[in-house]
């Protein structure tokens, strides 16, 4: 049975749902965590726009909001802020 990807592409929604399933596995720091992190920014750099590591801390802060946490929470409660988190420590320790 195909999950929904609630409007985005594949390769997005399959990163997200790996972060939702994580999120009741692992912390934020999980080496499988961070390794997902990066495959995230490559996604967010060859799809939208070159999503330098300054970027990427932004958007981990920004995924917390309002205008994004909803959006992202619909594929598991709590994923925005778990991507937000593992995010955030990818990138203080690069």
């Amino acid at each position: 049975m195909k999950r929904d990807n609630h409007g985005f592409d594949d390769a997005l929604a399959d990163i997200v749902y790996t972060f939702a399933e994580y999120k009741d596995k692992y912390p934020p720091n999980h080496p499988d965590t961070l390794k997902l992190v990066r495959i995230w920014q490559k996604y967010m750099t060859e799809n939208h726009y070159e999503c330098t590591d300054e970027l990427l801390e932004c958007l981990g802060r920004m995924y917390r909001g309002d205008d994004f946490a909803p959006k992202i929470d619909v594929f598991g409660k709590g994923t925005a802020h778990y991507m937000s988190d593992a995010i955030l420590e990818y990138c203080k320790n690069k």
